[in-house]
């Protein structure tokens, strides 16, 4: 016997047709929503209305506004980043990722900016027994970690907005906390192409990272490679960075 499709209506749940309405008119919108926008929109009284927005921003879906106007939120901008935006730089940049990892024999990594944090998009393990290295989809820090060091490095806007409201938070003993210590080390960062952690985010951990550009010269990702102390050694760095380098560089020329 021939099983029947469900039925629609049967399984229809109003107040997530609901929160779907109020999700799609944000994430169309440039300017953001009002709550009673949203209210017209899903069909909903305020109350509801203010129920579903809550729990949505609860969530990270959504944002709010100084004056209560709803964006989408970092966790709508993450999910969209992951399967729209940034899908073919993933795809191309796993084989550039792929032969650093084994050249160098450390965890090769790919990032992109988000508003506040960067998004770890890709790893590739170390064929190394040991290896350092967070997973996937990772929300990180701008300001202690080698990519997100160069993202800043090489994007004055962004640069520019961040130092408004960004707080430079300690995670380790070596993390840098002040501004104008952080300026110096970005301008660095420009003078030589690359970025280092040296201990900033993880005890025992370091991190080397270069640019990405676009063919407008912006940059879009920073690749970079995650190890101990002791596998990536001070004396190994001038040699691994060049060849992060020129991965990044290869990754930008097929950009």
């Amino acid at each position: 016997m021939r099983a029947q499709a469900p039925d629609s209506k049967k399984y229809y749940v109003p107040s997530v047709e609901s929160a779907c309405c109020i999700i799609r008119a944000v994430f169309e919108s440039g300017e953001g929503v009002s709550m009673a926008e949203l209210s017209a929109i899903s069909g909903t009284s305020r109350t509801s209305t203010l129920r579903i927005i809550s729990s949505l921003c609860n969530h990270g879906f959504l944002s709010r506004k100084d004056d209560g106007r709803l964006t989408p939120g970092n966790v709508l901008r993450v999910l969209g980043s992951r399967f729209y935006t940034d899908i073919s730089l993933r795809q191309r940049a796993i084989p550039i990722l792929s032969t650093l990892a084994q050249s160098t024999g450390e965890t090769a990594h790919l990032v992109i900016p988000l508003e506040t944090q960067c998004f770890l998009q890709e790893v590739i393990d170390s064929p190394q027994l040991v290896r350092v290295a967070s997973r996937p989809g990772t929300l990180i820090d701008y300001h202690c970690s080698a990519t997100g060091k160069c993202l800043l490095a090489f994007d004055n806007e962004r640069l520019l907005m961040l130092r408004q409201s960004l707080s430079l938070a300690a995670r380790t003993g070596k993390t840098i906390t002040a501004w104008e210590s952080l300026d110096r080390n970005l301008n660095e960062v420009r003078a030589r192409g690359y970025a280092i952690d040296e201990e900033e985010y993880h005890d025992g951990v370091r991190c080397i990272a270069a640019p990405v550009f676009n063919s407008n010269q912006s940059i879009v990702a920073a690749i970079g490679i995650t190890g101990t102390t002791a596998s990536l050694s001070k004396d190994r760095i001038a040699s691994v960075a060049q060849t992060v380098v020129a991965a990044a560089t290869e990754l930008c020329l097929t950009s």
